[in-house]
């Protein structure tokens, strides 16, 4: 029987084997098995190269990582390297043992831009099986879904950090709003202030003027600063308390090499022993720090204050701010 093509004429046989002989091939070519491939070949393959500063394009890469292969191992900024951990997926059929993944990162200058290449190695328990012909490239869960979704996830952050959201600042309520992320400073604090870029607000115990506060008890200005940045990775991230400390205390702060620091409910506490001013002076110190973890931007808070029990303490204070952050849909 003779198939007839849309205008209505009948299609040769001849036509029929071709087009037959076509979808044959273009099928074993999308369902191509697994294969061998050298690292070379992979480096060339997981390569993007992206317009955007260097600090950008590898922020991205690692929260990028993080997000679509799971933990991250190590990383240096300096050195342009970022390690994920072993992932475990679906074995296909015929794998000896439990299937992992893992990716190691590259970000380094390429010419103009920066360059990203993602290297993938391929796991069988813990036998790195990498040289061997495992490797599928097309099709769900193929290597070039993984650098799809890897590349374009950091190409949404690199736009989405063109445009820097600022603060909205009602000093008269005591109100802080970014992103749909609202606090509400302590009420019986005096003063609140926003920064000319917009990006972060400083509230005090006492009226704002010169960073510390020389009549207050111990010196100490109680502070707690709010704060819009582009996320970072955790390592690289600044530290916000210190930013509270230095405007509790006054800019000559020598902190301890180590904080006891604790993670609550309403963020990470930690507690040490400063040494402030000039001649300097042992203070003893609480900071806070909350993030109201956005994937895209560092939308947190910071506070730097005395002990509970002493005149410049702000545990109530704090937990009061946290518990009443109101996070409105978007």
């Amino acid at each position: 029987m003779r198939r007839r093509s849309a205008g209505g004429k009948t299609a040769s046989p001849r036509v029929l084997s071709l087009l037959s002989l076509l979808v044959t091939t273009f099928t074993a070519c999308t369902t191509r098995g697994p294969v061998s491939l050298s690292p070379s070949e992979l480096k060339v393959k997981g390569t993007h190269v992206f317009d955007g500063a260097y600090d950008e394009v590898y922020d991205a890469a690692y929260l990028a990582l993080e997000k679509n292969e799971g933990r991250i191992l190590a990383g240096s900024r300096l050195e342009g390297i970022i390690e994920g951990d072993k992932i475990e997926f679906t074995a296909p059929p015929g794998w000896d043992g439990t299937a992992y993944r893992s990716y190691s990162i590259s970000v380094y200058p390429e010419g103009a831009r920066v360059g990203v290449t993602a290297v993938p190695r391929l796991w069988a328990d813990e036998r790195d099986v990498s040289d061997e012909p495992r490797w599928v490239l097309p099709g769900y869960g193929g290597e070039e879904e993984h650098w799809e979704k890897l590349f374009e996830h950091i190409t949404d952050l690199l736009h989405a950090w063109r445009t820097v959201p600022e603060l909205t600042v009602d000093a008269s309520r005591g109100e802080v709003k970014v992103m749909g992320v609202r606090f509400n400073a302590p009420p019986d604090w005096r003063g609140l202030e926003v920064s000319v870029d917009r990006r972060t607000a400083i509230s005090q115990s006492s009226q704002r003027g010169k960073p510390g506060c020389a009549e207050c008890p111990g010196g100490m200005n109680p502070t707690i600063v709010f704060e819009v940045a582009r996320r970072s990775p955790p390592a690289d991230a600044h530290r916000l308390e210190n930013v509270a400390l230095e405007n509790a205390l006054g800019p000559k702060l020598v902190a301890p090499e180590a904080w006891d620091a604790t993670e609550t409910v309403v963020g990470l506490r930690g507690t040490g022993l400063v040494v402030a001013g000039d001649p300097g002076k042992t203070v003893p110190v609480v900071w806070w720090r909350w993030d109201a973890k956005n994937p895209t931007w560092m939308i947190r808070a910071a506070a730097a204050c005395g002990p509970p029990e002493s005149p410049a303490g702000c545990d109530a204070q704090w937990q009061a701010v946290i518990d009443g952050v109101v996070v409105d849909p978007r």
